[in-house]
């Protein structure tokens, strides 16, 4: 039997068809195209499990090998992926979740989705009195501003945190709006570390926030779960109670959706640290 080791595939529970789809996955999650070696060498398969595999691959249009014969993402790996997102509703996956969530933090909870430098609101539910807020929204908002917005940016690459954020300064919003990079920076660390981000009056006057990432299959932030609250209702410490609860949702909606967090679920103990981020 083959090493799949590599791979992290079970002994004696590997069909065929799971080597294939580890490959295609080796082949489409690489930062640059793989040669037929390195495919060999990164799977841990042997090289006749891996040449026929490919081959197989290369048929159904899913990898092709480019002019210096390196393996590359396949445009029907593409259509593929075009047809599964028009039949996955991130909305209506969430939606129960969220109620879920609405039942047990105090504020009005929301999904947004991630999408080119932007997040756009795809669902939010608000609470029943005394806690609900009506805001800004966060096309109005920088993401250095909103915990929505810096639950994403803490867990891109440095690189494309500056691309979202673009050369010009940072935008103030409100007193509290963070607009010194290296502050930004070192929250957007303390955010990726503890699982989710707060926001404490930066974007609106009167109104505090906590949002977590939910996961796309590639483990990169595509949504945010977020609980917003009125300032006068609710404090600091209270809001980051709800941390917990807030981060298993988003947890849940990732795992609805086939994607794989990127961070693991933060313990009790790192739950409820001082809100200083």
């Amino acid at each position: 039997m083959d090493d799949a080791r590599g791979l992290g595939l079970q002994s004696g529970m590997v069909t065929a068809s799971d080597k294939a789809f580890d490959l295609l996955e080796l082949i489409t999650t690489a930062p640059t195209p793989l040669g037929l070696g390195e495919v060999v060498r990164m799977s841990g398969l042997k090289h006749a499990t891996v040449r026929r595999s490919l081959l197989g691959l290369a048929r159904q249009g899913l990898v092709h090998q480019n002019d210096k014969r390196a393996y590359v993402p396949g445009l029907r790996l593409l259509d593929l992926t075009a047809l599964a997102l028009d039949h996955l509703d991130l909305a209506r996956e969430a939606e129960k979740v969220l109620r879920e969530l609405c039942n047990t933090v105090p504020g009005t909870v929301t999904l947004a989705v991630y999408s080119e430098k932007h997040l756009a609101v795809a669902l939010s539910l608000v609470s029943s009195e005394p806690y609900r807020v009506a805001g800004r929204g966060l096309a109005f908002a920088g993401l250095h501003a909103t915990a929505a917005g810096k639950a994403v940016l803490a867990h891109l690459s440095r690189p494309d945190a500056d691309w979202v954020l673009g050369p010009n300064p940072l935008p103030r919003y409100t007193p509290h709006t963070i607009t010194k990079r290296e502050i930004l920076s070192a929250q957007l660390a303390t955010i990726a570390r503890r699982g989710f981000a707060l926001n404490d009056q930066e974007s609106l006057l009167g109104v505090r926030c906590l949002a977590a990432p939910v996961w796309n299959h590639l483990g990169r932030p595509t949504a945010t779960v977020s609980v917003a609250v009125a300032v006068s209702q609710v404090s600091l410490a209270e809001l980051g109670r709800a941390a917990g609860d807030v981060c298993r949702a988003a947890h849940v909606i990732t795992d609805r959706i086939g994607g794989s967090p990127a961070v693991a679920l933060p313990a009790s103990d790192i739950l409820a640290p001082s809100m200083e981020a």
